[in-house]
């Protein structure tokens, strides 16, 4: 994906490969450092030659939580933390990734904000 300000992002998904390999892995470069985060499980940074990692991580995904705030806010009344329109964001880009798969072509995302 190429972002309004030049910057690219990328997603891959895959299933096939050896199950003793990591799950989930996230890499974020920006700003002359390098994040990046294992299975949720360790997370890395590296800034100016120096790299700092964290152990210990819980392997929540955050689903349970984010329901019960769902629910708490629904009973209670009150703001989401999450803006509607960010839900919004994640699903137009969800489907113009599948059109642009389907298309073999960029496809741009129209920003609702």
């Amino acid at each position: 994906m190429k972002m309004s300000n030049g910057a690219i992002s990328s997603i891959t998904y895959v299933a096939n490969g050896d199950k003793a390999f990591l799950k989930e892995r996230i890499e974020v470069f920006g700003g002359g450092a390098v994040g990046l985060i294992e299975s949720f499980k360790s997370a890395y940074f590296t800034k100016g030659g120096k790299k700092k990692k964290k152990r210990g991580l819980t392997v929540g995904r955050g689903y349970k939580k984010e329901m019960e705030i769902l629910i708490k806010t629904v009973k209670n009344g009150g703001s989401l933390p999450v803006n509607f329109n960010e839900y919004v964001h994640t699903t137009l880009t969800t489907f113009a990734i599948e059109e642009s798969i389907r298309k073999r072509k960029p496809v741009e995302i129209k920003s609702l904000i």
